[in-house]
């Protein structure tokens, strides 16, 4: 069971993928191999007054019963789509419904940009590499009890003034 998910909704409506995982809300969720995203200043040391820029975000998943789907989304251009990654702990019990990501990250006002097919993998298998652009960005992250379970949030919202 993946460790790695992705809840995708085109205003308001989730895309459907294969993931079996039960999660709190009741919505399907994509399973995913892996992410990346960044931010940086560009400045000189000690000064507060560089340009920020943020990286698209980058999701590799396996190509699934969702991928048409979200070739759609990538041809037409949609431009309401909200992104979140949740990162849930190793250990936990993925078949309870009321287990809580360790992290997460979210795009608000996203686009699928990018939409790539990559095979050539020792396994041989098809792989789908999102790119997407976005207005709006959330983290979040929580440590994990003793018990196991998710301890307090801490949040930082950022806003996207010239996405790189």
């Amino acid at each position: 069971m993946p460790d790695l998910v992705m809840l995708l909704e085109n205003a308001g409506s989730p895309v459907e993928g294969e993931s079996p995982r039960k999660h709190p809300d009741g919505k399907p969720r994509l399973d995913i191999q892996g992410w990346s995203w960044g931010q940086m200043v560009n400045s000189v040391g000690g000064s507060a007054d560089g340009s920020r820029n943020f990286a698209p975000l980058t999701v590799v998943r396996m190509a699934d019963a969702a991928s048409a789907t979200l070739s759609s989304l990538a041809y037409n251009r949609s431009l309401k789509l909200t992104a979140c990654i949740s990162v849930f702990r190793a250990g936990g019990d993925p078949s309870a419904p009321d287990t809580g990501p360790m992290f997460e990250f979210r795009i608000e006002e996203g686009q699928l940009i990018g939409q790539y097919f990559v095979t050539g993998q020792s396994s041989g298998m098809l792989t789908e590499v999102l790119v997407f652009s976005y207005r709006k960005m959330v983290v979040n992250s929580a440590a994990q009890q003793k018990t196991g379970m998710r301890g307090a949030v801490r949040e930082c919202l950022m806003a996207a003034t010239g996405v790189s």
